[in-house]
């Protein structure tokens, strides 16, 4: 999960149902193109205030 500027608050990045590890590879091959999701999850305990939040990420796709 990635870290958000709002306590509490991350970003579960998906690959369809399944969840992906931070800093982690997926293989597929062309045309079969993944579906990849990013979904806000609350901490399990926290509260959470609406507003603005920030997160970031690089994606790197290298290809043979």
């Amino acid at each position: 999960v990635l870290q958000t500027s709002n306590t509490g608050l991350g970003i579960e990045l998906r690959q369809g149902d399944s969840k992906l590890a931070v800093n982690s590879w997926l293989n597929f091959n062309y045309p079969n193109k993944p579906e990849l999701w990013a979904v806000p999850v609350k901490q399990s305990g926290a509260t959470l205030t609406g507003g603005e939040f920030s997160a970031g990420a690089t994606m790197e796709v290298a290809y043979q």
